[in-house]
């Protein structure tokens, strides 16, 4: 199995195929479209290194579809226009040893609907998630399955977020 490490201030991207414009020099047909709608993904994550102040973010946006070149020289969008283009959003993880955070944007929603802990956030504590934590100790791997459940009409319905770590008694869900 791949193992990605991106490293401090830096950003990997999910390709669909490689080199469409060459260099550097990005097309938004490069991107992966994941067909997430009704399926789950899964994935193991070591934040072990990702101290107080440090976001280890996993988002999905959609750049495949995005014909907009964003100010960050790619196709890079989300919900703060953080590269000039705005679109809909899903964080599936922004976390460290200290918190989690999963939340859904709309293209028009910077804050989103969000939960976790840490900061404002309260769907657990420090005695289940983080350092030595009963359910998820963050000084270990830990394993992370994002569900996209969908409704009557086949649109995205919710999304539900369960961390699972070997050894311990309660995964969490959100």
């Amino acid at each position: 199995e791949g193992e990605i490490v991106p490293g401090m201030k830096s950003r990997s991207y999910f390709g669909g195929s490689c080199g469409g414009g060459g260099g550097n020099n990005y097309v938004n047909s490069d991107y992966l479209s994941l067909q997430l709608l009704g399926k789950k993904i899964s994935y193991t994550v070591d934040l072990s290194g990702a101290g107080c102040g440090c976001n280890a973010a996993f988002y999905l946006t959609p750049m495949h579809h995005n014909s907009d070149s964003s100010q960050c020289s790619d196709y890079y969008c989300d919900s703060a226009s953080v590269c000039g283009v705005r679109c809909a959003e899903i964080d599936i993880q922004e976390g460290n040893t200290h918190a989690w955070q999963s939340t859904v944007h709309t293209s028009s929603d910077p804050g989103g609907m969000a939960r976790g802990h840490g900061a404002w956030k309260h769907d657990w504590n420090s005695s289940v998630y983080g350092i030595e934590g009963r359910c998820i100790d963050t000084s270990q791997p830990f394993s992370v399955t994002a569900s996209f459940p969908v409704d009557g009409a086949g649109l995205l319905a919710s999304m539900e977020v369960e961390l699972r770590q070997t050894g311990k008694p309660c995964p969490l869900h959100l």
